[in-house]
């Protein structure tokens, strides 16, 4: 969307809240940071309980949201030396949840560099890159993820849809074959990559699409 039309929606949206003294929200808006933010989700959530027009309120409060979390996540980009490997991580994960591929890949990437060994990284950097439609750097990612933790279900499980892709389907199968074998929550809580159900259809698919290739 026309980034100039949004913004004309959503001071649309505002003008009821203006007209009824919402000072909170324009000051956030004129002053973003987190006091301002949490001054105008007070004003919009006292207004959601007394205002008869909850979905003007509601699509106010997830402007603010969206504005404020990206304010943060960018403030955490510029200081991210002062982050610890986790941190760096968790927002690197962030970054991807929201579809920004390439930003995510950059913080995966220092922390491939940095911790080599961590096979986590390396998995979700090959989900970057398969979203990213990246499948032959995706398919690097993901072996390196395996080869520093042989147990990582999810790594298993991306390469196999990778390899899908690039119509691999005799090692998809073969790599599927392998998370069927470990267990889904030993990396302290699965990603939900699939469900048991998606996983057995997809190993049936790539039986019978390995079965094609031989003839």
């Amino acid at each position: 969307m026309n980034r100039i039309l949004l913004i004309i929606m959503i001071i649309g949206l505002m003008l009821p809240l203006c007209a009824q003294g919402t000072d909170p929200i324009e000051r956030y808006l004129e002053f973003p940071g987190v006091d301002n933010f949490l001054e105008a989700v007070t004003a919009l959530n006292d207004s959601l309980n007394a205002d008869s027009d909850p979905w003007t309120i509601k699509a106010n409060l997830a402007y603010i949201a969206n504005s404020e979390a990206n304010r943060l996540l960018d403030e955490l980009r510029a200081n991210e030396e002062h982050l610890s490997a986790g941190q760096r991580f968790m927002v690197a994960n962030m970054l991807l949840g929201m579809d920004k591929y390439d930003l995510a890949i950059e913080l995966y990437e220092g922390l491939n560099k940095d911790y080599p060994k961590w096979s986590c990284p390396w998995r979700h950097r090959g989900e970057a890159l398969y979203k990213q439609g990246d499948y032959k750097t995706a398919v690097t990612a993901l072996n390196q993820a395996i080869k520093t933790n042989p147990q990582h279900y999810d790594a298993y499980v991306w390469l196999a849809l990778t390899q899908k892709e690039l119509k691999l389907y005799k090692d998809a199968l073969a790599n599927l074959d392998e998370a069927r074998k470990l267990d889904p929550n030993a990396e302290g809580g699965a990603d939900d990559v699939m469900s048991a159900e998606s996983v057995d259809a997809l190993y049936k698919e790539l039986q019978m699409k390995a079965k094609k290739g031989r003839k």
